[in-house]
């Protein structure tokens, strides 16, 4: 299928072909027929990667902190790569499109059916691509009448109606809307429907006679004191009730105007792209309101609403994104809002790019309404056959492997493409046979920027590819159990980057996998292949039961962080502080871990981020990990201390190693946590047929510890002693 795409690193705008998306459990896959270019938002996206670095550093002070904090933590050549990713990484553009449901996805319940004609929402979703993956909550039924030039316009119809909503508008009222581009001018129609009169006020003249066409009370052009004067003029000098400001401007000029403009206890909506700060001088002495209009409504930015299908009440919630989507649907049906007339220009989906170029270029008249064509699905549209691993063959490879180790990665993420995919890259004997994303366009760029030689969305063609040999899974925590199960059971080799699996459910299905296939499987514990880590083991081996101390400073996650969803990324400890587990099991030359004991800072509700862990190993040897979210970045971020037999070793992030002995300290070489050790161990294995390097038995035990720790938590967090000896929960 063909999508359009940005290139962040170039500043252009292309399409290009890549595979359909995958359909995921509670969505649909919609083939679309129209999408619709925002004027302001998109507009920005494209501006923003045209800037220079120092540019956009400049307008994102909050980023240039983040970096530096990453400096500080990792070091300046991880953050360097980092950051580099991510620049590089695609984007996607669109947000607002509509078209026909071609499949319903497991989960996504009975609200849709192939062949209905919906309206879909959302960045990176709702894109101008010919087939989109879209959460059942992202999308809304056409009405019958209502066509798809004008459905395609329902996402930015609902980002209106919610800062409509937000002005709370009655009937007599009198309010203002700065900014008559799309979004200004849907507001102007749906303050009219609910009965108040509106006067609109924006720097274009056209976009001024636009809203004078469409009925508005009064429209003007003119400087802040010009807005400001003939709003006073057209309420008696009174003010209006309130404004809506849907301009986009770095600008705090329309703020000052709204501010200026209202009545006394007036109200100002933000909508568009504007500083959301009211002069105090202004609103002040009128005791004024600021109401945010955070996008399309109520669920907007909640992964458990937007991904999981998870409804508000209506009782309690009555206009989400999604009813707020049907509302402005029906409204189109009933004509209360007119769309066609503001389409001024339309592009086949081949032919896009050129709409940028226009919409930056400025001069001429403003680009509005940009609808974007694709061809209409047709009902006998042919199926792809897609090849599927028989259950019960599995490909010979547990016997060396003659030629070069073909590698499929399944998830090709920002870890993927700034550590693991240069480790793979180019080294003798590996061949990079497939990449498998759910976006298509994400493989699209994997294999641009790495050289794989196929791409898809689906992992049963990864897994019936005979030249694959090695799968690596790189995806979500959730899918890694189930997935490295299914490529054992295939017979392929699997590397599963951190954690091995999230539930024991699905950690038993690993192991029942493995206990009948050929193929070896490797958790990224990258930590025990690095030669600081090696050096540490090495002099400590014959030194006796071993004292351990570290301590890891990881730093907070943003709120609502899907590490920290339980169902997704099963939280911190399991999806990161196994690999502390690990590398204190290596010191310990994985003599067993016999019990573990939990305790937490505070009462946190759900995954913690603040805890003590501590391990006894069945040595002799003891190690307590104190994981910490919420410690000074400054001091970086791990700290290893080891002890036994009058030695000691330090260990300060991976990039300076102390080993002690009598007064004596001697330094050892080879900083980094050990990704590039860890692929040559993983290769060599495979290409000689196993086994792992790190034995399941090791990773099934860790991974085990994990779970434990959450139910020590669970059974007797932080309780007295006292009540720990009673049973007392």
């Amino acid at each position: 299928m063909r999508q359009l795409f940005q290139d962040p690193k170039a500043g252009t705008v292309q399409v290009v072909d890549v595979p359909e998306p995958a359909l995921r459990p509670g969505t649909l896959l919609v083939r679309n027929v129209r999408s619709v270019i925002s004027p302001g938002t998109e507009r920005a996206a494209v501006e923003t990667a045209r800037s220079s670095y120092l540019k956009t550093a400049r307008n994102r002070p909050d980023l240039v902190r983040k970096v530096m904090d990453s400096i500080r933590r990792e070091g300046l050549l991880a953050a360097y790569r980092k950051v580099q990713t991510k620049l590089a990484e695609p984007q996607a553009l669109g947000y607002s499109s509509a078209g026909v449901v071609v499949a319903v996805g497991p989960g996504a319940g009975d609200r849709f059916r192939v062949g209905d004609r919906v309206a879909c929402a959302g960045a990176g979703i709702a894109s101008h691509a010919e087939t989109i993956c879209v959460p059942v909550n992202l999308a809304a039924r056409i009405p019958d009448g209502v066509s798809f030039d004008l459905a395609a316009f329902a996402t930015l119809g609902a980002i209106a109606l919610h800062g409509v909503r937000q002005m709370e508008p009655r009937l007599g009222d009198r309010h203002a809307v700065i900014g008559l581009g799309i979004l200004g001018l849907v507001s102007v129609q749906l303050l009219r429907a609910h009965g108040a009169r509106v006067a609109g006020f924006d720097l274009a003249p056209d976009l001024v006679e636009r809203a004078r066409s469409l009925g508005i009370d009064v429209a003007a052009v003119g400087s802040t004191d010009d807005q400001v004067q003939t709003a006073l003029a057209w309420t008696g000098g009174v003010g209006v009730d309130g404004v809506v400001v849907t301009a986009a401007s770095p600008s705090d000029a329309p703020m000052v105007a709204a501010a200026g403009m209202c009545r006394e206890r007036g109200r100002v909506v933000a909508v568009g792209l504007v500083p959301f700060g009211l002069p105090r001088e202004t609103a002040y002495p009128k005791e004024l309101e600021l109401r945010i209009a955070r996008s399309y409504g109520p669920g907007r930015y909640d992964a458990g609403y937007e991904e999981k299908g998870l409804d508000y009440p209506i009782g309690y919630v009555r206009w989400t994104e999604t009813r707020n989507l049907e509302a402005f649907l029906e409204c189109l049906g009933s004509g209360q809002v007119e769309i066609g007339s503001l389409i001024t220009h339309r592009y086949r989906i081949e032919d896009a790019p050129a709409a940028y170029d226009e919409l930056v270029a400025g001069g001429g008249p403003r680009p509005l309404g940009m609808v974007i064509e694709y061809p209409e699905p047709s009902p006998e549209a042919e199926t792809k056959p897609v090849a599927r691993p028989s259950p019960g063959a599995v490909a010979a490879v547990s016997k060396p492997i003659e030629g070069d180790l073909g590698v499929a990665f399944v998830g090709a993420g920002a870890f993927a493409r700034s550590v693991l995919l240069p480790a793979f890259r180019g080294r003798p004997g590996v061949r990079l046979r497939r990449v498998v994303e759910a976006q298509g366009l994400l493989a699209y760029d994997a294999q641009r920027k790495f050289g794989f030689e196929e791409i898809g969305t689906d992992l049963d063609e990864a897994l019936a590819d005979d030249a694959v040999h090695l799968v690596c899974v790189l995806t979500r925590h959730d899918q890694h159990g189930p997935i490295v199960a299914k490529a054992l059971r295939a017979g392929k080799h699997v590397f599963v980057e951190k954690p091995l699996a999230l539930s024991e459910e699905h950690l038993r299905e690993v192991e029942e996998a493995a206990a009948s296939a050929p193929g070896l499987v490797l958790v990224g514990f990258n930590r025990r292949f690095s030669p600081m880590a090696k050096a540490i083991r090495e002099a400590m081996a014959t030194r006796g039961p071993l004292l351990m101390a570290y301590r890891v400073n990881a730093g907070a996650l943003p709120p609502g962080h899907w590490t920290t969803d339980p169902e997704i990324g099963g939280g911190r400890i399991v999806g990161e502080g196994c690999h502390f587990i690990d590398l204190l099991s290596f010191l310990t030359g994985d003599a067993g871990i016999v019990s573990v004991e939990a305790a937490c800072a505070g009462r946190p509700e759900g995954l913690t981020e603040d805890a003590a862990i501590q391990l006894a190993f069945a040595d002799g040897s003891v190690g307590q990990i104190l994981y910490t979210a919420s410690g000074e970045p400054s001091i970086g971020k791990e700290r290893l201390e080891v002890h036994a037999g009058g030695a000691s070793a330090v260990l300060e992030d991976y990039r300076t190693c102390t080993i002690h002995r009598g007064r004596k300290g001697t330094k050892v070489g080879g900083a980094g946590k050990g990704h590039a050790e860890e692929v040559a161990a993983l290769v060599e294995a495979a290409r000689r047929g196993g086994p792992s390097p790190i034995p399941l038995r090791v990773l099934v035990e860790v991974t085990r510890t994990t779970f434990e720790f959450h139910r020590r938590l669970a059974g007797g967090r932080n309780l007295p002693l006292e009540a720990r000896a009673s049973g007392r929960n």
